[in-house]
């Protein structure tokens, strides 16, 4: 069997398919793959524009800007700066004349050889001989400028990831509003309920942590065990009172098909977008994308669907689904699942334009405790590594789930790369910040320790063994990150 059929089945369980189908679920892979690609480089790309652009504000002696990876495809040579493109699809990069050290001579005419290389430009005077080093030239050179100004470039390329990212949420919020910490109308149930919250209050902390939008609410609920309690302390407008609860899980059964569904969906009937393998009996006959139109001969809805289900106690019941536009019965034994009660927390959405920059601000130091937080867990073992890390692959991996996906439109598609833009740049910028060689936050941290010794530099030698330590652990990341994404993908 190709890998485009073990593609389709692994996505639907679909069999044999059509040279169509098989077409088109080939295509839509490529395309997904692509837009990952191109996505992530994209990231990539601002960041070392960052790097670029400061650098030539302040003067600094830029040698090439790179499009990509690996060989070059194409030069072309302005004022000095080589520009190029080249042939991995990923990624961009941006090299300094003196970047390396303080041998000036050799360093220089290194880069005074590159960037006036004629070969390749179509500048006047192609056949030229190489321009001798002028004092403006030399200058420029990466290690003669101020402190100052190699820290302003070297973290240009985070700041230019995190005010992209910054913007990305903005444009979200803006266009599908944003939760703020205050209980919706209507909406408290299960544990909530049952402690005495009441719509209109508002969250300030759980267990503790500070709460400030959705996604802290999501954090504290996802590393906090669904059998343990929940302090909960919130503001009451009625009374303008502080008030604490305690929100207690109840273990609960009940008999259910062991699938997920989209509850966006308003055409009548559940979409399908997830199925358990140990659903009837480990045999499942239920697909995702497939619209459960009714059970037992009553139209299902989002209302009614549970309580249906459950009334079976276990007993066989008949399913008639929408499938590839035509409907199908079918036959499946519900399983009794244990779960504990919900903590019946929903957010208020709000659309008021001008909150959205200190929203988006707000949500932006969330997702750095979150990803602080992540790994704190990992290093403890509360997290396991292809929970909490990922790789290039991941990232790819993620974009291109977006875009295949067959169950929501195109709107949401778009919302969610936004999302998936915003989240990745945010963290891209954060980790490279880190204090490891050869990350961008290494070399501040360099800078930072030559400024406490009144400007005299750490020893070659010790640089050396703080880059060999760094790349350890660069590395180390790396191929933990491969092995999460991998894990990922073939876990589905």
């Amino acid at each position: 069997m190709s890998w485009t059929r073990k593609f389709a089945k692994m996505r639907g369980k679909c069999g044999i398919i059509s040279n169509e189908e098989e077409r088109e679920i080939v295509l839509n892979a490529f395309l997904g793959i692509l837009t990952g690609i191109i996505v992530f480089s994209f990231m990539m790309f601002v960041h070392e524009l960052g790097h670029y652009l400061v650098a030539r504000a302040l003067g600094f002696k830029i040698v090439e800007f790179s499009i990509f990876m690996g060989p070059r495809l194409f030069s072309v040579t302005r004022k000095g700066i080589r520009y190029s493109l080249k042939l991995i699809p990923i990624g961009a990069s941006v090299s300094f004349a003196g970047e390396y050290g303080e041998d000036e001579d050799d360093e220089f005419e290194a880069a005074e050889e590159v960037a006036t290389e004629r070969i390749e430009t179509d500048e006047p005077g192609a056949n030229a001989s190489v321009p001798g080093k002028s004092k403006a030239d030399a200058d420029g050179l990466f290690y003669k400028k101020p402190r100052w100004a190699r820290g302003l470039v070297l973290s240009a390329g985070s700041a230019f990831n995190i005010i992209s990212g910054l913007l990305a949420l903005i444009i979200y919020f803006a266009s599908l509003g944003y939760a703020l910490p205050i209980l919706a109308d209507n909406s408290v149930s299960g544990q909530a309920a049952a402690a005495g919250l009441q719509a209109g209050d508002r969250i300030e902390r759980l267990n503790g942590h500070q709460i400030r939008n959705d996604l802290d609410l999501q954090l504290d609920l996802l590393f906090a065990s669904a059998d343990q309690p929940l302090e909960v302390e919130f503001f009451r407008p009625a009374d303008g009172k502080t008030h604490k609860a305690v929100l207690q899980p109840e273990r609960l059964s009940r008999y259910m098909l062991g699938i997920s569904h989209d509850i966006r969906y308003t055409d009548g009937g559940l979409l399908v977008t997830g199925v358990d393998a140990s659903s009837n009996a480990g045999n499942p006959v239920i697909r995702t994308g497939d619209v459960i139109k009714s059970i037992d001969g009553t139209a299902v809805n989002q209302q009614n669907s549970a309580q249906l289900i459950n009334a079976s106690q276990g007993r066989e019941i008949k399913l008639i689904v929408e499938r590839d536009g035509r409907e199908t019965e079918l036959s499946t034994l519900p399983s009794l699942y244990q779960y504990y009660s919900e903590r019946g927390i929903h957010f208020e959405i709000h659309h008021e334009f001008w909150r959205t920059i200190p929203y988006s601000l707000e949500y932006s130091a969330s997702i750095v405790k979150a990803t602080a937080r992540s790994i704190g867990k990992l290093f403890i073992g509360d997290l396991k590594v292809e929970d909490t890390l990922s790789g290039p692959i991941g990232v790819v991996d993620m974009i291109s789930g977006v875009v295949t996906a067959d169950v929501i439109d195109w709107g949401a598609k778009l919302s969610q790369l936004l999302m998936l833009f915003a989240l990745i740049s945010l963290s891209l910028g954060i980790m490279n910040l880190l204090p490891i060689l050869p990350l961008d936050g290494g070399h501040l941290l360099l800078l930072a320790i030559e400024t406490l010794r009144g400007g005299k530099k750490l020893s070659v030698r010790v640089q050396n063994v703080m880059m060999i330590f760094g790349l350890i652990i660069v590395l180390i990341l790396f191929i933990l990150g491969i092995y999460s994404d991998v894990t990922r993908i073939f876990s589905r």
